[in-house]
This record gives C-alpha cells, structure tokens and sequence, in this order.
C-alpha cells in the first residue's frame, strides 16, 4: 500500500466537512484526474484516468461513503485495487490522507503525491466559498437563489460554490438584478468570460481560467451597479435552467 497526504487550515468544524463531503458526485469532478461520475441509485461508479509512460489507464471503481466523527472516508473499490481518500478534522485543520493499494503501486507515488494535493486545494476552496456564500444568500427560490451584499469581490465565490454544487463542468451562470444582468460562461471547468450588462453600458471580460483558480482581481473592470441578484444555471448538457 502506498501512502500520501496533506494538512490544510480548515476553521469550519465538522458540520462544513459533513456538508461538503455528502455529495461527492459534485465534487469529485473538481479532483486531479477524475473523468466519469456515474450515480445508479445508491451506487456510485467513479472513473480515474492516470497517464504513464503515454498510456492513459482506467480505474473504474464504486465508491462507498463512511462518516464517523472526526473523519469522513470515501472507499473506491475495483477491479484494478482499493483506493482510499480519508478526510480527518483535528481542531482548525484538516488532514487528508490517500491510500492505494493495487495495480502498479510501486509507480504510481508521484501520481498519488498530485492526488492529494489537488484534493486539498479543491477541499480549501470548495469550503472557503460555501462559508462565503452561506452570508450572501439572502433566499432560495424555485427560480433561482436570492444573492444581496454582493460585488464583483465575491465573483471568484459565486463561481467556485456552483462549480462545486452542480454535476457538471460546462454550465452558464446568469444572474439579474432589477436593472441590470451579468453571465458568467464556464467550458470544461475553465471560466472562459464574464459579460456585464445594465442600461448605460455592457462589457465582456476574458478570464480564461480554472474555475478554482479565479481571484477577484479577475473581475476588477466588472460594470457592477447593483448588490442584490437572483442566480441561475444553465446547464448546458441539458440546455435547462436549474437552481439550487
């Protein structure tokens, strides 16, 4: 068995971790190498492509969820091995452990090293923006979510809790307020513009960045004018508007 992890500053307590950790489905996509999120019911099947030496390999696994304070544990189990991600809350942070044992052990620490690095910078930015978001959402509605208090500052948080709450990487945001409106475009997991509009003026801003990676200076020449939104997504799969 081969072993890595990682320690991040976590001031949330459990109830954060419980939260997000209960739907991996939404956030295993936002994990180094993950592909293919399958849900059949209860079940799970995850799919993680790792390359080496040109080939790409595919572990197909089902995955098995256990909480038990002060630690979440996700079990994938396949045919090529067992691969464990193992979250653990001690006080203001967070340990993260993964474990593989099975096919290619030996040649797959530098990979597993990337693995959990990447988890740890998705879990500190998935968190940070729920707890940021948790201050701004004024009201859900079934159109939308009610966002107040909100300028182009809290833009990086906006992006980074919905690429973490809807089940797919390629998803539109639009959010209007009573005179104006701003769209946010996300493809693969890279939010690609902004487009601001309101009755003086509109502007588009190329970002061109992973979606976890985005920072407020990105959103700078933004033509906010107002503070409260109702949000929505389009998921562009389905070509539907959904809400959360």
């Amino acid at each position: 068995m081969r072993t890595k992890n990682q320690v991040i500053e976590f001031p949330y307590g459990w109830e954060a971790l419980k939260i997000v950790t209960s739907k991996p489905e939404l956030i295993l996509h936002t994990f180094p190498y993950s592909k293919d999120i399958i849900r059949e019911g209860d079940a799970l099947k995850v799919r993680f492509v790792v390359k080496k030496f040109f080939i790409n390999f595919n572990f197909w696994f089902d995955l098995e969820v256990e909480f038990k304070k002060p630690e979440v544990t996700y079990v994938f189990r396949g045919d090529r091995g067992v691969l464990v991600i193992t979250y653990t809350l001690n006080g203001d942070r967070l340990n993260i452990e993964t474990s593989w044992s099975g096919f290619g052990e030996r040649l797959m620490d530098k990979n597993l090293e990337l693995f959990v690095k990447g988890i740890a910078e998705s879990m500190k930015e998935i968190t940070e923006s729920y707890m940021k978001m948790k201050r701004i959402i004024h009201e859900k509605t079934p159109d939308g979510i009610i966002i107040k208090e909100f300028d182009y500052s809290k833009m990086p948080c906006l992006i980074k809790f919905f690429y973490s709450t809807v089940p797919t990487r390629d998803f539109t945001i639009v959010g209007e307020g009573e005179k104006g409106k701003f769209i946010v475009n996300v493809d693969n997991g890279v939010v690609t513009y902004v487009e601001c509009s309101n009755e003086e003026k509109s502007c588009i801003v190329d970002i061109g960045k992973e979606a976890l990676k985005v920072e407020s200076g990105d959103f700078e020449a933004l033509s906010l004018t107002e503070s409260t939104y109702r949000v929505r997504i389009l998921e562009k799969s389905s070509q539907k508007l959904s809400s959360l």
